[in-house]
């Protein structure tokens, strides 16, 4: 049986690392909730109950989720990521080919799956390698419209990550979109 070195019970950790778990938050954030509970309360008692039932609606649970989606600034890109598995070198490629012309990832998507909802674009689903033959397979994340994908979902033919991988590939000319080599 190895021995194992344990610290003297006479010394102190100062001189090392603080040891993991709790963490204490400071004091100045911890009365937030009491300082909008008390101005709640001061604005009911000055006869403004609208600004009262705003500021009981953050404090309520998933208030801050509410207020983030009020917010017309960020209110658009609060959707779900939608993770899309897919070879690293495709991912590599649409990547710098939407960035070399300029497009963003989540606007693409949506255009993608709203042609797909259209009737415009049908996909074509990737081959598949043999297990533990394949090169790695990270995911290309971006936040779709959640009212697209449910409505990709609903339909049911095609999962709405797939549907977007199929459109990003075939906007992009990746993967099975790909132009063929000419034959000699």
């Amino acid at each position: 049986m190895a021995y194992t070195p344990q610290r003297p019970p006479n010394r102190t950790r100062s001189d090392r690392r603080p040891p993991r778990g709790h963490r204490p938050v400071p004091a100045k954030d911890t009365d937030l909730r009491s300082r909008l509970t008390a101005a709640a309360t001061k604005l009911r008692k000055v006869n403004e109950p609208d600004l009262a039932d705003a500021i009981d609606t953050v404090l309520a649970p998933n208030g801050w989720g509410r207020l983030r989606r009020s917010d017309p600034a960020t209110s658009n890109s609060l959707d779900r990521n939608m993770a899309m598995r897919m070879p690293a070198e495709w991912r590599e490629q649409i990547k710098t080919r939407a960035e070399a012309a300029g497009d963003k990832l989540a606007k693409e998507v949506n255009e993608g799956l709203q042609k797909y909802l259209d009737g415009k674009f049908v996909p074509v689903a990737p081959g598949r390698s043999p297990y533990g033959s394949g090169t790695e397979m990270p995911n290309l994340n971006v936040r779709a419209m959640d009212s697209l994908r449910e409505q990709v979902a609903e339909r049911g033919d095609h999962s709405p990550a797939l549907v977007a991988s199929a459109y990003l590939m075939s906007k992009y000319k990746v993967g099975p979109y790909a132009p063929k080599a000419a034959k000699k």
